[in-house]
């Protein structure tokens, strides 16, 4: 592990071919370790990493990138394995990613992987095919927690006693080789499709790394505009503000004033009020004698309605009277 203050990391190195352990936990959608497999050899090699899974982590959280030599790794009996063929002099980099998880780089990091290295012999031969034969010399570098993944080496290297290998059998059990490579290869298949719908969500909704780089390179530039804008807009509000206490000062003796004309103006209101009450005594006085006269109006045209009566009777028993006088003279007249 690397000392404090710096990225964790692990770095094991066997046969010539050394395998750097690490983390990524920005340029990937989910947090990722990564290894940096750098072969110093004249020959080609295969090398195989062996891996467990992160602190609270199962092999089901655990993606593989297709860009990053997703396609050479596999879950077996628990672990993270990798396999792939080195040149001479070769540098390659792989991940998996880690779902679910806390991304902590030292708990992404722990635990040192199992390292095996086997040479790869090419022959010249005449038909030129190139074809490959493996040496079976193996050198097998397994970290703390790789016990299981070094047995696993021994038994692949047939370095197991018979005894130790019936012990396992009869501990373990076996599996068909047709169940245990179609158990594998659905479990690839898995890991590759969950990795890609990860990935392309993230690109659809966010872009790639460099737009991503770029959007937020634009926002910034947008922020420190609008930073020196409202700088600019705060000036001409302070000066606004100071303008403003001057015109409040120059106010609040205007207010002065106005408070005592106030107050004259309400001794004013006081003598308008007093003579209004004794206005209001007067016309009382008027509104009674008003009163009274429209008082005796009434009873006086009461009285000429009944002299009015009265007359209008007497002409009517006038009209009579000169009708039966008037009747007898015009007999006498006609008898003489």
């Amino acid at each position: 592990m690397s000392d404090a203050g710096t990225t964790p990391e692990t770095s094991i190195s066997s046969a010539g071919v050394t395998v750097r352990k690490t983390h990524e936990t920005d340029e990937f959608p989910v947090p990722a370790v990564t290894f940096d497999l750098v072969s110093e050899r004249e020959d080609a090699a295969v090398v195989r990493v062996v891996d467990s899974a992160p602190e609270n982590a199962s092999p089901n959280d655990l993606g593989f990138n297709p860009d990053y030599g997703g396609d050479h790794w596999s879950i077996e009996d628990g672990y993270a394995v990798f396999e792939r063929r080195l040149a001479p002099g070769e540098e390659y980099r792989t991940v998996y990613g880690v779902r679910n998880v806390d991304p902590d780089p030292e708990r992404l990091v722990a635990g040192d992987p199992v390292v095996d290295v086997t040479s790869v012999d090419t022959p010249d031969g005449e038909n030129g095919d190139g074809v490959e034969s493996t040496n079976r010399t193996t050198a097998t570098t397994a970290g703390t927690s790789g016990v299981g993944a070094a047995l696993a080496a021994e038994i692949r290297d047939g370095d197991l006693s018979t005894a130790d290998r019936e012990l396992l059998e009869e501990s373990f059990g076996r599996s068909g080789s047709d169940e245990a490579r179609l158990t594998h290869l659905q479990s690839r298949i898995s890991d590759l499709e969950a990795y890609s719908d990860a990935l392309e969500a993230f690109i659809d909704e966010h872009g790639t790394g460099r737009e991503v780089i770029e959007d937020a390179s634009d926002r910034l530039d947008t922020i420190e505009t609008e930073i020196d804008d409202l700088a600019e807009r705060t000036d001409e509000h302070t000066a606004s503000i100071e303008r403003l206490s001057e015109r409040t000062e120059a106010n609040e003796t205007d207010v002065d004033r106005l408070a005592e004309r106030t107050d004259e103006t309400a001794t004013e209101v006081d003598d308008l009020a007093e003579r209004t009450d004794e206005h209001a005594a007067d016309i009382d006085s008027l509104d009674k004698g008003i009163a009274d006269a429209r008082a005796e109006i009434e009873e006086t045209q009461a009285w000429l309605d009944d002299l009015r009566e009265d007359v209008e009777e007497i002409e009517t028993w006038r009209t009579r009277i000169s009708s039966v006088f008037g009747t007898d003279a015009e007999n006498e007249r006609e008898e003489s």
